[in-house]
């Protein structure tokens, strides 16, 4: 039995390297802690497709995600399972983009106990625009993609970044109870401004978190981070100047892209 497992471990290394293509998909259970709140983490990482899938349950306030990304086809899928519809993004966009160095960074976490603390952790805040029009032709997809959207609508959606001068609403978040697009929230009543009136930007609290680790290039991988990426849906309001209470202000923009 055992001439047999090395016989096998050594073809499907020597496949490999005949063929020039990684023939493995590898599974990971990931113990997180946020804040007080412990919750299992699951990754999937196939190397042969380029693609990846995680499972974050739901904790904190936050409802159940799934997301799927394709490598090779630049595109990654969050569904959220409670309100029962998923965004597409920009691979670039997430945390997915370097499959080499997220398969490094998993297993190193696997090696150490299979624990992560987000509390510890690099936080990147994600703010993106959603559109509300769920997108019709979804014929650029791959069967996996459409296997696992399982008929959910499908929006498209931006990341954007914002500037470092940026000004936000003084509650600092549109709405804590939202955790979804935000499609609801109405425009306050129009008001009548001394003088031009200005941009100011509003967020939701977190609609999804996700954690993973990154670990560098390098053949020691010294360096691997940590990293929870947090997404909010992000909006514009025109506001009079130096008013930043949301009952001021008019929404410019829920989630169908960034005025101005």
């Amino acid at each position: 039995m055992a001439y047999l497992k090395t016989l096998f471990i050594f073809m499907v290394c020597f496949a490999s390297q005949v063929f020039g293509s990684p023939l493995w998909k590898e599974y990971f259970s990931v113990q997180v802690r946020e804040g007080k709140t412990d919750f299992q983490q699951k990754v999937e990482i196939d190397m042969a497709k380029q693609q990846t899938y995680l499972h974050v349950p739901a904790h904190n306030d936050l409802q159940e995600t799934e997301t799927f990304s394709d490598i090779k086809e630049g595109y990654s899928i969050l569904c959220y399972k409670e309100d029962g519809y998923c965004i597409l993004r920009k691979v670039e966009d997430t945390g997915f983009g370097d499959i080499d160095g997220l398969k490094k960074g998993m297993e190193n976490v696997q090696l150490n106990g299979g624990e992560m603390n987000a509390n510890t952790a690099m936080v990147v805040h994600q703010y993106l625009t959603v559109n509300p029009v769920p997108i019709i032709d979804l014929s650029f997809l791959k069967n996996d993609a459409i296997t696992f959207l399982g008929g959910r609508p499908l929006h498209n959606s931006t990341t954007y970044k914002l500037p470092p001068n940026a000004k936000f609403l003084a509650d600092s978040s549109v709405d804590k109870r939202k955790q979804k697009r935000a499609v609801d929230i109405q425009p306050s009543s129009y008001f009548i401004c001394n003088s031009m009136p200005e941009y100011i930007w509003g967020y939701t609290t977190n609609t999804g978190g996700e954690h993973i680790t990154v670990c560098g290039r390098d053949n020691y991988n010294h360096i691997c981070l940590q990293i929870h990426d947090a997404q909010h849906t992000l909006m514009k309001y025109l506001c009079c100047p130096g008013v930043y209470v949301l009952s001021k202000c008019i929404c410019m923009s829920h989630t169908q892209g960034i005025i101005g």
